[in-house]
């Protein structure tokens, strides 16, 4: 008869011990002092800070959901917020990193690559298309931003591969964007079970499969491209050429042949350098500008193969020192097909333009770690000059 009671008492107890610790669980602290970004309500402090995440902080109080979202949107975060670590005492940020007190006097994991190793010096090409100052320099930026990048080659990104070395087995390919990369061409393909994997490339070849594409496009040393599934038919206009949801045909006046390409409404703003001469002898603000004008004619346009024939920027003069960084990746790519040759992979796929919304918590923990990136080292990355000719040619 006393067992039960008993039980009841030491569950209330527990349950009343952990309702006074319980409070809430947040990524960081922010710059004004209150917490922001929650993790998880209904946690203890204990258990909030047994994360190994360096900014986690707590708060005590445990309020409803509209409290914690009214200080959010009115008040910048949580009051009484407290950090789960405030030195760097303990704080393992794993390989390549170290904790270091920043401006606020608050620990954070910053990239410290160990850089003693490397035997070059100079500039080195990254697998993003970027020119950086030198290798380390190239593993400050996977670091911080690109965790897939690697060094391509030793010097500047070239627009061919005239004096691009190559590591190892791979070969040197430019893409339909004129850019030289270095990859592993695959020397067997597997054996074709199904008539549709045949893709007709560009060049109006027949390819077994897309492996077998890959590997032509690897030994031509250029993009080949995919003009649609299936194999090459004698086609007299697009009219002939099937393209699947989502495609539009485009007519290559050249060639007197079709591929199917996929047409965007809308082009990201663009920048300084951006500048594309087609081989409509015009000039486009950009490649994405260049492909929404091959879609509304109908017809293939591609950029200069040329590096004499880079168009002008009108408010350019002979020379314009440019900072690369990664807009390669944010650009879309001439011909709005699969890319074929990017990286290492060479079948990716096309790169999206969205961007996922963030927090303004999130943003402005994003500036303050940029102003802390350029005053750990503010010639991380290379800067490369790239000379502007008339289009007209």
């Amino acid at each position: 008869m006393l067992r039960f009671p008993s039980l009841l008492l030491l569950w209330l107890t527990h349950f009343i011990e952990h309702q006074v610790d319980a409070g809430n669980c947040w990524y960081e602290q922010g710059k004004n002092g209150r917490c922001q970004m929650l993790y998880i309500s209904e946690m203890s402090r204990e258990d909030c800070c047994r994360s190994e995440r360096l900014g986690m902080a707590w708060t005590e109080e445990d309020v409803p959901t509209n409290t914690l979202f009214r200080w959010l949107l009115m008040h910048g975060g949580a009051p009484n917020c407290i950090p789960c670590k405030e030195t760097c005492d303990n704080v393992d940020c794993g390989p390549g990193k170290k904790c270091k007190l920043n401006r606020r006097n608050k620990p954070r994991c910053v990239c410290a690559p160990d850089c003693s190793n490397n035997t070059f010096k100079g500039p080195v090409c990254g697998s993003d298309g970027t020119t950086y100052r030198n290798e380390c320099a190239l593993r400050r930026a996977k670091c911080r931003r690109y965790p897939n990048l690697v060094a391509q080659y030793q010097g500047k990104c070239k627009k061919t591969c005239n004096d691009v070395h190559c590591p190892g087995s791979s070969s040197c390919v430019v893409d339909q964007n004129n850019n030289a990369y270095c990859v592993t061409c695959e020397r067997v393909c597997p054996e074709v079970t199904s008539p549709e994997q045949y893709l007709c490339g560009n060049d109006g070849i027949n390819y077994a499969s897309a492996c077998h594409l890959r590997r032509a496009t690897c030994i031509l040393g250029r993009s080949i491209g995919v003009a649609y599934e299936g194999k090459c038919i004698d086609a007299q206009s697009c009219n002939d050429i099937r393209c699947p949801d989502g495609k539009k045909c485009l007519w290559d006046m050249r060639t007197s042949r079709g591929r199917c390409s996929v047409c965007e409404n809308e082009c990201p703003e663009s920048q300084p350098g951006d500048g594309v001469c087609a081989s409509d002898n015009a000039t486009y603000r950009s490649e994405c500008e260049m492909h929404r004008a091959a879609c509304s004619r109908g017809l293939v346009l591609e950029a200069s193969t040329t590096e004499s024939r880079l168009t002008r920027i009108p408010t350019c003069s002979v020379t314009r020192t440019l900072k690369t960084a990664s807009t390669f990746q944010m650009r879309y790519h001439g011909e709005g097909t699969k890319l074929l040759i990017k990286k290492r992979n060479l079948f990716s796929d096309f790169p999206s333009k969205a961007m996922s919304s963030c927090t303004a918590a999130f943003l402005d923990k994003q500036r303050d770690d940029e102003d802390e990136e350029k005053k750990e080292d503010n010639d991380d990355e290379g800067l490369d000059k790239t000379d502007y000719e008339d289009c007209n040619v």
